[in-house]
């Protein structure tokens, strides 16, 4: 018997370079943001690193609903 897997929203890897969020980035959470709304679903952010807090917003402005942030101190 198969288990029923929910997936739930369209989750993006946030690559920062030079302090900010690469190009290719933007561009996937803009292609995030066209699937999720077609299906109903949030694009949700996720940003792994070092001295994040200038870029965690980033990735809002570009189409995500939330980040989520991982930040090493």
């Amino acid at each position: 018997m198969q288990e029923s897997i929910e997936y739930r929203d369209v989750w993006v890897y946030c690559e920062v370079q030079d302090g900010e969020l690469s190009r290719p980035t933007t561009e996937i959470i803009a292609g995030a943001r066209k699937i999720a709304d077609k299906v109903n679903m949030k694009v949700v952010g996720i940003l792994l690193g070092y001295n994040l807090e200038k870029v965690a917003p980033e990735p809002i402005y570009y189409g995500a609903d939330k980040v989520i942030v991982c930040d090493t101190p």
